[in-house]
């Protein structure tokens, strides 16, 4: 059976969905005849993404990926450092506890309006991370190198990889703050590319309050149908990826 690699954060992870609800990538899979591996992480990064990606294609075999973009303004921050080498034993893995914390937009909203977010780790510090690397023009050129890099790996192995925006933020095309506008962009392979992000197809085609468990974010079971047979397998094949 063939076989396929799902990256990304929480949508892509069925988040609070019951236990007998569809998934679309379980529906994608069903259809396409794929035998489903789902590394994506809830509130995960792209880069932590990217990273997962990396491990996951260097010891495994797959017919093709589809990676979920989520906000680009997300950064990841590891906690588990400093143990192993203070110790001078950097093989003592008591200490690789692989204990994260996805920096997102929420984070930062909350520090500014002096909330506790119950972290280890001083509110300016997640202000100055925020604002200054997580949005800086370095972080970004690396996030794109890496995925660039992933991209010819895959294509010297003849794996298809689609790359699909499901928040419109930073990946419509029209938007004043659109990565595509930056020059570090350029460098991406977009053959596999879904132009037109989910959340403002839904928008633009439905109420889309209908398909929602929460506040206009996570998709229901009718959302992940939605998802799988109305936008992103008709989007595959146009694109030639099935």
């Amino acid at each position: 059976m063939k076989k396929l690699l799902i990256a990304g954060c929480s949508h892509s992870v069925g988040y609070g969905l019951k236990a007998n609800d569809p998934t679309w990538y379980s529906i994608v899979g069903e259809k396409h005849g794929y035998k489903i591996t789902n590394i994506a992480s809830p509130a995960s990064s792209i880069n932590y993404s990217l990273q997962s990606i990396s491990d996951a294609i260097i010891d495994n075999e797959y017919d093709a990926i589809i990676f979920q973009l989520t906000d680009f303004n997300r950064y990841t921050i590891p906690f588990d450092g400093e143990g192993p080498f203070l110790s001078t034993d950097i093989t003592d893995f008591k200490y690789n506890t692989n204990t994260l914390l996805h920096l997102c937009k929420a984070h930062y909203i909350d520090t500014l309006k002096g909330k506790d977010l119950n972290l280890d780790i001083k509110p300016e510090v997640i202000k100055f991370i925020f604002e200054k690397i997580t949005l800086s023009r370095f972080n970004i050129n690396s996030m794109f190198n890496q995925l660039h890099f992933i991209q010819q790996y895959l294509k010297s192995r003849k794996i298809k990889m689609a790359l699909v925006p499901y928040d419109y933020n930073y990946w419509g095309n029209q938007l004043l703050s659109s990565i595509w506008k930056l020059e570090e962009s350029k460098k991406i392979d977009l053959t596999y590319f879904i132009e037109y992000p989910f959340m403002k197809w839904l928008n633009d085609n439905y109420d889309s309050d209908k398909f929602y468990i929460d506040n206009g974010y996570h998709l229901n079971a009718k959302g992940q149908l939605l998802f799988a047979n109305e936008y992103l397998i008709p989007r595959l094949k146009k694109l030639n990826f099935f």
